[in-house]
């Protein structure tokens, strides 16, 4: 590819900002969820009550995001085929974010009584109805992104867009929302109000993307030998050697570290001996390292593979988790709040490889799959992504709820007393580590050259 071919084929950085819209969107509503849903409904306080178990809320996001997981292959292969004036993905945009936003804000409002069979099914019901709204915004969402930016060195730059607008959607939840539920701040509104503020900012930077985003025409298919179904797109993407690799490593990473990212305010309260509120230091202290990491990515990806860097950071990832241990449980030269905040800030390095280089790499993935089948099947391969990368979640989710449930996870009290109130939370970390060396290992044999988009030769 020439010099003039590239710069024809650049997205701009202009189109990448009101596509990126979409991403702060999407992750206002998923990061809320993902870090307060759980602390939401299994601890008590001013304006909310003991919902429910630490083990039963485990079950009930678990089966929400097996029933999102399943949506996943279902709804990209809907896009990848849908044809329509507005093109294969906006329509999902402008259809499914309305409903997305509206169960988002009831999974913050119950109705039903606390400790009753009613708010058991509300919630698992509304759960799942929530996650497969998200797939249906976000699924096709990030299936605009290979096909809006086909230069390979742009995408890094563009998946770096995205990273920022997580990390920002991140801050949101780990900063402003901290301030919304503590009674004893200034900003203080409760749950329920703090759902309705993220919402509405969800929904307008969803739609900004949705009404901006012009996307290629793609046409239909113009004899039947050209079409194929769902479960042969299905089949394709896990004979795809390179994949394959990807995706299951990627499963041990998210057992690992899904319920860790949902466990702050536990790791926050417990571990460091702070209040709710003491979230937005933490984050505070994480986010700078963060933005630091993603100019240093940018730079390193000009000299090294995207996919030597993406191991860097799985192995720091699998090395630092189980420190988690440590804090708040054993004497160190430091008190447990600061030994907390210095643990997050060596994490921000890895945190950050890890929002930027895996969009890249399963673009370069679809790539690959376009010269073996002619197809542009990018959608289906962020399906079993989603799929794949869902169950892993929920299945971490049901391995907290069961720690929290066993092992414990309250404050030290009259009838509980020292680190072994909360032994659950600190097992988080060891568990996150195991898991993700055991990826990082299976990562080692990815197989794709990302500058040709095929399979590496063997001995080359």
């Amino acid at each position: 590819m020439d010099k003039t071919q590239t710069q024809t084929q650049r997205y701009g950085l202009g189109r990448s900002m009101l596509y990126c819209c979409g991403q702060f969107g999407g992750n206002i509503v998923n990061m809320v969820c993902t870090g307060w849903l759980v602390y939401f409904y299994t601890t008590k306080g001013p304006g909310r009550e003991f919902y429910i178990s630490s083990a039963v809320f485990g079950i009930a996001f678990m089966l929400g995001r097996f029933v999102d997981g399943i949506a996943d292959p279902l709804v990209a292969y809907w896009s990848d085929n849908t044809r329509s004036p507005w093109g294969r993905r906006r329509p999902f945009l402008l259809f499914a974010t309305p409903p997305l936003i509206v169960t988002f804000i009831m999974l913050f409002r119950p109705i039903f009584p606390a400790g009753s069979l009613a708010i058991t099914v509300y919630t698992i019901v509304l759960m799942g109805l929530f996650y497969i709204f998200f797939t249906l915004v976000m699924g096709p969402y990030l299936s605009l992104y290979p096909e809006l930016v086909p230069d390979n060195d742009e995408r890094v730059q563009v998946s770096t867009y995205l990273a920022v607008c997580m990390m920002l959607a991140t801050a949101f939840q780990g900063m402003l929302v901290p301030k919304f539920v503590d009674v004893n701040s200034p900003l203080y509104m409760g749950y329920a109000n703090a759902a309705i503020v993220s919402g509405g900012m969800a929904f307008v930077f969803l739609y900004v993307t949705a009404f901006t985003v012009r996307e290629k025409r793609v046409q239909a298919p113009v004899n039947k030998e050209a079409s194929y179904s769902m479960f042969q797109a299905f089949a394709w993407t896990l004979k795809n050697p390179a994949f394959l690799i990807y995706i299951i490593s990627s499963i041990f990473q998210y057992l690992g570290f899904a319920c860790i990212t949902a466990s702050i305010p536990f790791i926050v309260t417990r571990l460091m001996g702070q209040s709710e509120g003491f979230v937005t230091t933490v984050y505070l202290t994480l986010f700078p390292g963060i933005a630091i990491s993603f100019v240093v990515i940018n730079a390193l990806t000009k000299k090294f593979e995207k996919a030597y860097l993406y191991k860097i950071g799985l192995l720091l990832l699998a090395l630092l988790m189980p420190l988690l241990f440590f804090v708040g449980r054993y004497p160190l030269p430091v008190s447990p709040t600061v030994a907390g905040i210095i643990l997050m800030g060596l994490l921000s390095f890895p945190l950050a490889i890890n929002q930027v280089l895996p969009m890249a790499i399963l673009a370069d993935i679809a790539d690959y799959d376009e010269k073996l089948s002619g197809h542009r099947r990018e959608g289906m391969y962020f399906g079993m992504q989603g799929l794949l990368q869902k169950i892993a979640t929920g299945l971490s989710m049901g391995m907290q709820g069961v720690l929290f449930q066993y092992f414990g996870k309250e404050l030290p009290s009259a009838a509980c007393s020292g680190p072994n109130c909360f032994l659950g939370v600190s097992l988080l970390g060891p568990i996150a580590g195991i898991l993700g060396l055991i990826g990082f290992f299976i990562f080692l044999k990815y197989p794709l050259d990302e500058k040709t988009k095929d399979l590496k030769v063997k001995g080359a």
